[in-house]
């Protein structure tokens, strides 16, 4: 269960920093571009239609990568020898072991 919830995180947070690098590679080329323009001798700026940043694409990839990390949010990993301790005076005593009920009473009387 550990390497699944550490396997959606790290789809979640490539999915996000995908959706996230892919407009500044476009607005990055775009400023190469001009500088190169720009440099040449006798620039004049003109308006050439760009092709747009697919925004759309992009939300959608982001909300996508959302998902693995709310999945991954859901998975909790118990540690192995943890059990979950239960008051000795409660109705759910009953379903604790000797020993661990035990062991509550004496944290309950450490930490009052």
């Amino acid at each position: 269960m550990l390497a699944l919830k550490l396997l959606l995180n790290l789809a979640g947070a490539l999915m996000l920093i995908g959706a996230l690098a892919s407009p500044l590679y476009t607005l990055t080329l775009r400023l190469i571009a001009l500088r190169r323009k720009s440099a040449e001798p006798a620039f004049t700026p003109e308006l050439e239609p760009k092709p747009p940043i697919p925004f759309g694409r992009l939300v959608a990839l982001a909300v996508a990568g959302c998902v693995p990390l709310l999945l991954a949010a859901s998975i909790v990993v118990v540690p192995s020898g943890f059990f979950p301790h239960c008051e000795p005076a409660s109705k759910q005593a009953r379903f604790c072991t000797r020993r661990s009920a035990a062991k509550t009473a004496s944290m309950w009387r450490r930490f009052r």
